[in-house]
């Protein structure tokens, strides 16, 4: 992305739904939790995009050094998903 000011233009990253969608399960404090549920709700997340990044071995599960968390993770989405993915597609 590019920001334009007066004098310069600055590049930079941000993430995407599915990135913050990741970090937010791997968080699971009950406002992350309200937090994917509401962007469930408004068919923001590719559904597609969301299951390669927890489940590439060079995404989320690289990000990670400790191996019980990314399980959590893993679980947190699975539960997510069921609850929420057909939901979407409706």
């Amino acid at each position: 992305m590019k920001l334009e000011t007066g004098s310069c233009v600055i590049d930079f990253l941000a993430p995407s739904i599915e990135d913050l969608v990741v970090m937010k399960l791997y968080a699971q404090r009950p406002n992350d939790l309200q937090d994917i549920r509401s962007a469930a709700q408004r068919n923001l997340i590719d559904w597609d995009v969301l299951e390669h990044l927890v489940y590439d071995k060079d995404e989320a599960k690289a990000s990670n050094i400790v191996v019980r968390r990314y399980s959590e993770m893993v679980d947190a989405f699975n539960k997510f998903k069921e609850e929420y993915k057909y939901e979407s597609d409706v």
